[in-house]
């Protein structure tokens, strides 16, 4: 992914990079996620992608965050150039403090599932479905609310780039 980030900077001057994800953030909903080296506080970047959910984060804080290291990139190698570089992340479980806990316990859980593996099938298979309702939910009424909001995600985005063809 390095190599890539480089190659794009070096070939264009303007690069719009968005990092796809679910689980975290309101469900239903998407949430961008922008890294301070961007160098816009929410509010603006609120104003100009017209989303409603929308953070930044210390790069100091997260490690190994592409969107970070494309900053990183940009600023060290290619200051002249433009770039967004945001992750988009489509909620599942929801923001409550229960549901950060069932994050975090379902990613342990599948880990140790990886890892090390298990001889009961039926937790197998309930940690399985746990992981897949973080990443993938069944629901129907999620999976239109990831197709509805990711389109108006991108629009909002492309446009505000100045990067929007209507056809």
């Amino acid at each position: 992914m390095k190599e890539v980030q480089h190659d794009l900077l070096d070939r264009y001057d303007r690069v719009v990079h968005m990092d796809w994800h679910t689980a975290l953030g309101p469900t239903n909903e998407v949430t961008m996620v922008v890294s301070e080296r961007d160098g816009r506080d929410v509010d603006e970047l609120k104003r100009t992608y017209g989303l409603k959910n929308i953070q930044t984060y210390d790069p100091t804080d997260v490690l190994g965050d592409s969107t970070n290291h494309f900053y990183y990139v940009r600023d060290t190698h290619y200051p002249d150039k433009q770039l967004v570089s945001a992750l988009l992340e489509f909620g599942t479980f929801g923001t409550s403090t229960k549901s950060t806990i069932r994050e975090f316990l379902t990613i342990i859980l599948e880990n140790r599932l990886y890892f090390e593996g298990t001889k009961d099938p039926e937790a197998r298979n309930n940690i399985r479905k746990e992981f897949m309702a973080m990443f993938y939910p069944e629901d129907a009424s999620w999976r239109t609310s990831v197709l509805r909001e990711g389109a108006v995600a991108i629009e909002h985005i492309l446009k505000a780039e100045s990067l929007w063809r209507d056809s």
